[in-house]
């Protein structure tokens, strides 16, 4: 048995791009990009945690958990320490506005991370890009996260490149699983048939 993963899905972007919150965007069949997203990596992890927003009214899963921001306006950084502080496991991060993702691709980095199993965390990368939100972030990098967020660093890159962060190679498979849509026409992009 590995060890205890809790998928954490950051929610609390203020979509500004989009125009409207991309959490909420409609898809095919009646859900939402975070419905999508919570059932996907409930698939792939131990539970699930959504930072940054409140349970919605009619949300359908009882594995998601909801906290709230504890340092809004800190970006993804911000939502990662949030999430790191609320479970003792450690986290796969992931955005919630990649229409591709798949059960597959999570359960890929999830596995990855057992072959370095002493790193701070396991990021994926593509061509040379490090993919921060497609990443696991364990308990060892908290506080030197929090050191940075208080002195004003939130560059989850510069985490990743000041800490001995294991990067692995995305597999060209899982690749499409990290687009993510930011405008409306990336969304409509996106769902075309």
């Amino acid at each position: 048995m590995g060890e205890p993963i809790t998928a954490v899905i950051l929610a609390g972007g203020e979509s500004k791009r989009m125009g409207r919150d991309k959490a909420s965007l409609p898809l095919r069949g009646g859900t939402t990009f975070l419905q999508r997203t919570a059932a996907l990596a409930a698939e792939a992890c131990d539970s699930v945690i959504v930072v940054g927003r409140d349970r919605p009214s009619d949300w359908p899963f009882a594995h998601t958990s909801f906290v709230p921001d504890d340092m809004p306006g800190l970006g993804p950084a911000g939502g990662i320490a949030t999430a790191l502080r609320h479970t003792p496991d450690s986290i796969l991060a992931i955005a919630c506005d990649m229409p591709a993702l798949t059960a597959e691709a999570l359960c890929w980095l999830r596995d990855a991370a057992a072959a370095y199993r002493f790193a701070p965390g396991v990021i994926g990368v593509r061509d040379d890009d490090v993919e921060p939100l497609f990443g696991i972030y364990r308990q060892s990098c908290l506080r030197p996260l929090e050191l940075r967020l208080q002195a004003g660093r939130r560059s989850l890159q510069g985490l990743i490149a000041a800490l001995p962060f294991a990067l692995v190679e995305i597999p060209a498979i899982h690749r499409p699983a990290l687009r993510n849509v930011n405008t409306p026409e990336d969304f409509a992009d996106a769902f075309k048939t």
